[in-house]
């Protein structure tokens, strides 16, 4: 059997600083050669390797079509568009992963479309049922990750930026009423870990291919027991014996972080970087989420690692379905008194910009307009029926205005990365861009309140906002740097009677069509 193994884009195609496999695929392969199968494949990673194109997909004959689709970003978007050319050409695909979402459209009526959700046995027994399961192997224990980068042309510029990804636990054991794991049938059980010894094997055969910088893509790698302190303890003091020269990135909730005994040896080990899903800061967003955690706990434990001098990824749904005027401004008030620490820096880059909630079943009751991009961020989303919104569509002006300047500020990053080493001085941008942001978002709080920012001004307030962001460029970059990359498409876009949808940059390689839009609606019940 010949098989494709695809994982559709994540991000627009500019972002492209996020470089590390898709573990769905790595641990799969790892699976199926521990279980005897020797898998004749080829790989499409779009992620890895930005030169994949759907055309080079049909140029051969495959029998299945496997998608790694997972709850991040744009990926459920284009898994959608190459699902709905590929059935348009009678094949057969099925969409791996994270697939909850992917249940709520109108794909999962297809024919030809089967849904299986994370579990390498699953898979494999649907590719081939005549495979006797042996129950010593799972996620748990008895196969190792197996790497398929060097199967990809990952072009030389973005070499070094590689992390592997590996998986030290699946599922997640809290109840937070926005993620993805409590919305459906995802991974095969609601918590399991991976045992030590064969997390150590899986890290070895990243490092003996020179790789020393990882990523565990757990979504809570700490969880709460006592046993799972212990492991991770161990797991710690093994690391540094075995692996002395790696550094690693861990997904945590704030209370596990806390309570957790032992990330001084997580961090001797190479812990670096803490993604926190922080949310918000606002109490009443977070009983509403059921986040299970306090704004106070949420600020204590950040703290810790800024002590610690460990960086953090913040996660936050700046508009959810509660966000307010007030809920924007104590945020805002907390990120600034945050962003004024002498080591602020381990906060990273300023995440908090701009992230929205969306409605997993489409039944949003608040209609957006045609005078954002909003909508269409909503499409990109997946969410059925994107012109309505779980969020408060009032806060659509702001909500703007803060779209614009994330988008501005990461398309900058993306650019001055590759910089930083032959131009130091850009590190005086990085330096001060989250309080600047803070101030931008504070500025237009205000216009927002006192009636001068709204859908009629929005044209005016984006000009405004594009001379802020001019003026920090010219105090903190090299004239040559200093260049706003997204002024004349947001205005142009801003300039026409109803805004319009724009390429992420991904058209090209994976063209939209009215048949796949049309597959962003609820499924038939």
């Amino acid at each position: 059997m010949k098989l494709a193994l695809i994982r559709p884009p994540q991000q627009s195609n500019y972002n492209d600083l996020d470089l590390r496999e898709d573990n769905l695929i790595s641990y799969f392969w790892g699976y199926s050669e521990a279980v005897g199968l020797d898998l004749d494949f080829n790989i499409y990673d779009f992620v890895l390797d930005k030169t994949n194109t759907l055309e080079k997909i049909m140029e051969h004959d495959y029998d299945q079509f496997i998608l790694f689709v997972r709850e991040t970003g744009s990926c459920p978007h284009y898994a959608v568009r190459i699902t709905q050319h590929l059935i348009e050409h009678g094949k057969q695909v099925i969409l791996y992963g994270h697939v909850a979402r992917f249940l709520r459209l109108k794909v999962s009526d297809l024919d030809n479309v089967t849904l299986i959700e994370h579990d390498e046995k699953k898979l494999c027994s649907h590719l081939y049922p005549s495979l006797k399961v042996n129950e010593n192997i799972s996620f748990e224990s008895g196969f190792t990750v197996k790497p398929y980068f060097h199967l990809c042309n990952i072009s030389e510029k973005r070499l070094p930026l590689f992390k592997a990804s590996l998986e030290s636990t699946r599922g997640c054991e809290f109840k937070c009423k926005f993620c993805y794991i409590n919305h459906g049938d995802n991974h095969a059980e609601r918590w399991v870990t991976r045992d030590i010894s064969v997390l150590l094997s899986d890290i070895d055969v990243y490092y003996k291919s020179g790789i020393r910088n990882f990523v565990f893509m757990d979504s809570e790698f700490i969880g709460r027991s006592k046993q799972r302190q212990v492991d991770l303890l161990y797991f710690s003091q093994e690391v540094k014996l075995q692996f002395s020269d790696i550094n690693f990135m861990i997904y945590a909730r704030a209370d596990t972080i806390a309570k957790f005994n032992s990330l001084e040896e997580l961090k001797e080990a190479g812990l670096v970087n803490v993604f926190v899903g922080v949310e918000s800061f606002y109490e009443r967003d977070l009983i509403a989420m059921n986040k299970g955690v306090r704004s106070e706990r949420l600020i204590q434990s950040i703290k810790k690692l800024i002590d610690m001098k460990v960086f953090m990824t913040l996660s936050f749904i700046t508009f959810n379905r509660e966000t307010t005027i007030k809920s924007l401004g104590e945020n805002l008030k907390v990120l600034k008194e945050l962003y004024s620490l002498p080591d602020s820096k381990f906060l990273g880059m300023p995440n908090f910009i701009f992230n929205f909630e969306s409605s997993w079943d489409g039944n949003g009751k608040n209609k957006l307009s045609n005078k954002t991009y909003i909508k269409w961020l909503l499409y990109f989303k997946e969410q059925p029926g994107y012109s309505n919104a779980v969020f408060d569509t009032k806060l659509e002006p702001i909500m703007e205005i803060c779209r614009i300047l994330h988008y501005e500020i990461t398309k900058k990053i993306a650019e001055l990365n590759y910089f930083i080493e032959i131009e130091p001085q850009v590190l005086f941008w990085f330096d001060s861009i989250g309080l600047f942001a803070i101030g931008v978002m504070e500025t237009f709080l205000d216009h927002f309140k006192n009636g001068s920012l709204s859908l009629e001004s929005i044209l005016d307030n984006t000009k405004e906002f594009y001379e802020l962001m001019r003026f920090y460029n010219d105090q903190t970059l090299p004239k040559d740097l200093r260049t706003l990359l997204t002024l004349d498409e947001t205005l142009t876009s801003q300039q026409q009677e109803d805004v319009q949808y724009l390429d992420h940059g991904w058209d090209h390689a994976i063209p939209n069509t009215k048949a796949s839009l049309n597959l962003f609606v609820e499924a038939a019940i």
